[in-house]
């Protein structure tokens, strides 16, 4: 009788345990959202004119024409939301949602993400605040499958914020921590320098304008032995949509370029952008 009793009790202390984990790792990401948004969402924003492009090489000044930016807000945060799939080696992908923040005094990237992998609900995030990165995984939102920091990570970051300003926000691409080389009229180089972290990829651009891929050789893939391996990253886009004026890609995938074949890890679709964003 007693054993009988004591059941459901434990079952209600699991429940509100679970419950309170799920709170807690989805708080971590609330309230970096509301640290950015308190520190960017009160400045006056400046308007992007045709003066700001011209130190771009040609094809990047005619990517920002094509999506529609100058004459503009300058991008000081911005917000997205993603549908997608997610798959490691060996393993089936599972869908997930995004939710991502970005904000660009302090370089921040906020992604958080919710799925469900082998039917068990999966919570991840991704915090890339002023070159110091951290990516956790955790089963439930409660028992962590994947904890990484610091080292290696905050490059492969500091490359993945560089890859969002290329992708979701080209208004941010007149940032005085990116320079430039040009290549010819459909590559350029970009580079990217936050303290003492220096990135760059390869922009390819095709005849309308468009940005269609980006390519680093500065991020790193984690084996399964939890072993971080410089390795060349891509990330293909289009179907470009107009988003409340600025025309972006909304789908795209990302693959590593191992030594014997490529591996394509991410399939992505946008449902929605906002930039300089006022309340969470």
């Amino acid at each position: 009788m007693i054993f009988l009793l004591i059941i459901p009790f434990l079952a209600m202390l699991i429940a509100l345990f679970l419950l309170s984990s799920i709170r807690s790792f989805r708080n971590i990401f609330l309230n970096e959202v509301h640290t950015g948004l308190a520190r960017t969402s009160g400045k006056p924003a400046k308007i992007l004119t045709e003066k700001d492009i011209i130190p771009l090489p040609s094809p990047v000044q005619k990517y920002l024409r094509y999506t529609g930016v100058i004459g503009k807000e300058k991008v000081m945060n911005f917000r997205v939301y993603f549908h997608g799939q997610l798959q490691d080696i060996g393993k089936p992908p599972f869908r997930v949602h995004i939710t991502q923040f970005s904000y660009l005094d302090i370089p921040t990237r906020l992604f958080y993400i919710t799925g469900k992998m082998k039917r068990l609900p999966v919570t991840a995030l991704h915090i890339y605040k002023d070159t110091h990165a951290s990516f956790q995984v955790k089963l439930f939102s409660a028992f962590s499958i994947v904890d990484q920091k610091e080292g290696y990570l905050n490059v492969a970051e500091t490359v993945t914020m560089l890859n969002d300003m290329c992708l979701l926000a080209p208004a941010t691409l007149i940032d005085k921590r990116i320079s430039w080389e040009t290549i010819d009229d459909l590559h350029a180089k970009v580079i990217y320098t936050n303290k003492e972290i220096k990135v760059s990829a390869v922009l390819e651009f095709n005849e309308l304008g468009e940005l269609i891929r980006f390519t680093s050789e500065d991020r790193y893939y984690i084996n399964s032995k939890g072993e971080m391996i410089r390795t060349r990253w891509t990330t293909p886009v289009g179907s470009y949509v107009d988003f409340k004026g600025v025309k972006i890609a909304s789908v795209g995938t990302a693959y590593w370029s191992f030594p014997d074949k490529d591996f394509t890890y991410a399939w992505f679709r946008i449902k929605d952008v906002e930039y300089n964003v006022k309340k969470q």
